[in-house]
Parts: structure tokens; sequence; C-alpha cells
């Protein structure tokens, strides 16, 4: 794997600066769809958001795959520069295709981009949410850095059998704030009963603003 800074493996990737993104050989040519259950395998689909546009965007040429290009956002200096490496992959961690496209015109740098993939042949692929919630994901990596007793309740199970929770966020006064959060308590929101068996304490968190 090759990031920003690093040598090239190839000479058509050393004229590509700076590197937006980074890239990996295959040991050996393999079937995108090999690569696409490995990656499903990695962050399974399922896990994703409903709302979330997971998985293969841009479907290629049918080559196989012999080098991949790992992006956050595939833009058209990433994309520069997996047409530049030879790669026959994409992987996005942001959706490309967020929103339906209703064509491909040329009328945006988005529409340029997509269409310019196409010419070129490359497979895109998006994991998005279904990595954040993966075990050992984007989520659990982010409330790592939050502590070791951070609640976790819905990472990593399948969205169709996740309890019924939601996330609300307010903006009060602050002189309202510890009301509101014992409300929201009281009503059952973001608490737990200590296991000496007490009464619920609140676990919500206070963010000034």
């Amino acid at each position: 794997m090759s990031g920003s800074g690093e040598g090239r493996a190839t000479d058509a990737c050393t004229s590509v600066e700076p590197s937006p993104g980074c890239w990996l050989d295959t040991v050996r040519p393999m079937k995108l769809a090999t690569v696409l259950a490995a990656l499903q395998q990695i962050a399974p689909e399922h896990l994703a958001e409903g709302w979330d546009q997971v998985g293969l965007h841009l479907a290629g040429n049918g080559k196989q795959v012999r080098k991949a290009m790992l992006c956050i956002d595939l833009t058209p200096a990433v994309l520069e520069e997996a047409i530049a490496c030879k790669c026959q992959l994409i992987v996005a961690y942001h959706p490309p295709i967020f929103r339906p496209l209703t064509r491909l015109a040329d009328r945006d740098w988005k529409e340029r981009m997509l269409a310019k993939a196409v010419r070129a042949g490359l497979a895109v692929y998006s994991p998005h949410t279904s990595l954040d919630a993966v075990r050992n994901g984007m989520n659990d990596w982010l409330c790592d850095g939050l502590g070791a007793h951070t609640v976790r309740w819905s990472i990593g199970v399948p969205r169709e059998t996740r309890s019924h929770r939601y996330k609300v966020a307010v903006v009060v006064p602050r002189a309202s704030a510890d009301a509101v959060r014992n409300a929201m308590c009281n009503a059952g929101a973001a608490s737990r009963t200590p296991r000496d068996g007490g009464s619920a304490e609140p676990v919500l968190s206070l963010i000034h603003i």
C-alpha cells in the first residue's frame, strides 16, 4: 500500500502529486465479485443505515482487479490518480452517488467525474455506515476515544434486529439543561440502573455550545 509522501511502484503514479488517495496491488488478478465478497465480509452491507447508499456504484468494465484505490471521498483528483495508476477499482468510504442521478450530462463536476470513471471502466464501491457499524469499525474506534465505559447498543447489530431507540438532540437554556436531562431520563432516555439495585441514573451528556 502506498499513501501520500511515499514512493510509487510504477512510473505512471510518480507524475500524480499530491496523492489524494492510496492504492494497493493484489497478489494476483482477482474477479471483482471476489474482491466485493471480501469487502462485504469485512463490513456486511446489512449493517448499513437504511438511508445510506452502500455497495457497488459503478460496475466497471469486467476486467479483473489488479490494483485498487482507497480513499475517503471520490474526487476528480482521486479519479485522475486511479486512472494514472491503472486501477480497476476504487473503494470510497463516502458514497459518490448519494442522491439519485437523472443523467450524466456533464452539467457539474460530479457528473463529469462519474462519466469519466465509466469511460475508464472503473468499478466504484462504498462501505460507509456498514464499516461504521461493524464490530471494531469506525463507531467502535470513535467510542474507544471516549473511554472504556461508552455505551454501544446498536453497533454491529443488523438493522432489522436493533432495538427501536432514537438519538435526540435538543438545544435548551443552560439554566434548564439539568431539568430537561432529568425529564428525558425519567421518560426512559439513556438511563441505567446501578448494579446494587438503586434508582436509575442519567447517562445523558450535556454539551455547552
